[in-house]
């Protein structure tokens, strides 16, 4: 009885509030933080997905005067057979233009399997027209920084797409991307990618439905003013003179991120420059299926957040090198959203159960998850209207919407978390991301 009448007392509470007068100085009161950085946040990416929807509809595709060769950088390491799907995904992409394949084997001593499976697949890929395999092994692991820039020594050509091995594309991921380099003042595109795993476990699927709402969505309404956040690692395209221009990719982890933010301070002298993210150019990688796993790489993810921000490219923060749209993007997504926000999260719960009875702490959450519902189901259908080019699929994921607000919420402790750890333990020099003797060799 002592348990429905919590209850019953929980559900008063919430007809009280919701019918309340004065419901918004009750959230500015106890959810500020929603009023603050994500209501207007997800506002702004319900306007963007619009404007993207309204100008793709009503302008003409960017059109490529000829296909230009592409160079591809595969980052392989233990997938074994697996790397063989990536590898033939990039060679039978529908592209006429000539394709050079170069899979980059990251202590190939030690992965022999993976090192067999490329070498099965040259005498395949010879026989496709166009297309060029050359094998890279470096038999002492030495990181994905050291692959990635070993690949960009072999590059022949000035378009470069750089994916894992664990990943595989849609057969028309180059002509959808490339085509944006039509623009010369596009130097890089970020693709969109999907959990080709999706229906492995609980965690994958929840995976599936962050990066098809949360990071698609997010990089579609930044593309729009030319602020996206991040070329993802896993699957980026680059113009080969740019990356030589920089000299490639630095050491340490979140390489992606680092790479990124590099380009970025260039925005200040060149205002003309733009970073693309093309929905159209679909990837799919294979995300975590236990928890466990997940927890782990979402910790090394969210710990190196700060270590890039903060610690790396402090000095970077400035609208005179990032130009002003995107300095104001990273300080308000970057800083705030990813580093801050959660730690406010924390202080928030931590306050509620120690000022509040359990009862009032309930009834604050269920309206918080009730929030986070309505705004999650907004933005999935229009996800399904106005982004999705696989719908039915899409669709599947319909029951996940009640249980995505519980992901989301934890993921933001957990980031909390992750961001302390940094802060006082340095957790991003214990990545797996390179051999010890290499980060350590870093300046960070």
């Amino acid at each position: 009885m002592e348990g429905l009448e919590a209850l019953h007392i929980i559900f008063h509470n919430i007809y009280y509030v919701l019918s309340s007068k004065d419901l918004l100085g009750f959230a500015w009161t106890f959810m500020p933080f929603i009023l603050l950085l994500e209501l207007p946040f997800q506002l702004f990416v319900f306007a963007g997905i619009i404007h993207y929807y309204l100008r793709i509809k009503y302008s003409p595709p960017a059109i490529m005067p000829s296909y230009p060769p592409v160079s591809v950088i595969i980052l392989c390491y233990s997938e074994g057979r697996e790397v063989e799907k990536s590898i033939l995904s990039i060679a039978e992409q529908i592209y006429p233009a000539a394709i050079q394949i170069i899979p980059v084997i990251d202590g190939a001593a030690d992965n022999i399997e993976t090192y067999k499976a490329v070498q099965r697949l040259m005498p395949i890929v010879k026989q496709r027209e166009k297309r060029e395999l050359y094998l890279l092994p470096k038999w002492k692991r030495g990181g994905r920084v050291s692959s990635l820039n070993s690949g960009l020594c072999m590059v022949k050509h000035e378009y470069l797409l750089v994916i894992d091995g664990d990943s595989s594309c849609d057969n028309d991921v180059l002509s959808k991307a490339i085509r944006n380099f039509s623009d010369p003042d596009v130097i890089a595109i970020s693709g969109a990618l999907r959990i080709r795993n999706a229906k492995n476990s609980l965690a994958t699927r929840c995976q599936a439905m962050e990066y098809m709402l949360a990071i698609q969505s997010a990089k579609i309404a930044l593309s729009e003013i030319n602020a996206v956040n991040n070329i993802s690692g896993a699957f980026g395209f680059f113009r080969t003179k740019i990356l030589k221009h920089i000299y490639g990719w630095d050491s340490g982890s979140a390489e992606d991120l680092d790479l990124t933010i590099r380009m970025k301070t260039y925005f200040g002298d060149h205002p003309n420059f733009k970073i693309a993210f093309e929905p159209e150019a679909i990837a799919l990688t294979d995300g975590p299926s236990t928890w466990f796993d997940f927890f782990k790489q979402r910790f090394r993810w969210d710990g190196d957040l700060f270590y890039i921000y903060v610690k790396k490219h402090k000095l970077n923060f400035s609208p005179k090198k990032l130009g002003w749209v995107n300095f104001l993007v990273i300080l308000w997504t970057g800083l705030m959203f990813q580093i801050i926000f959660p730690l406010i999260i924390i202080g928030y719960l931590t306050y509620l159960f120690i000022s509040h009875t359990l009862i009032v702490a309930a009834t604050l959450l269920f309206i918080a998850w009730l929030y986070y519902l309505i705004s999650t189901t907004i933005l999935y259908i229009m996800h399904i209207l106005f982004v999705s080019e696989r719908k039915k699929y899409d669709l599947s994921f319909f029951w996940l919407l009640p249980l995505f607000p519980f992901y989301t919420f934890f993921m933001r402790v957990w980031a909390g978390i992750a961001t302390i750890s940094e802060i006082f333990l340095h957790t991003h020099q214990d990545t797996s991301m390179a051999p010890w003797w290499v980060l350590k060799k870093s300046k960070f």
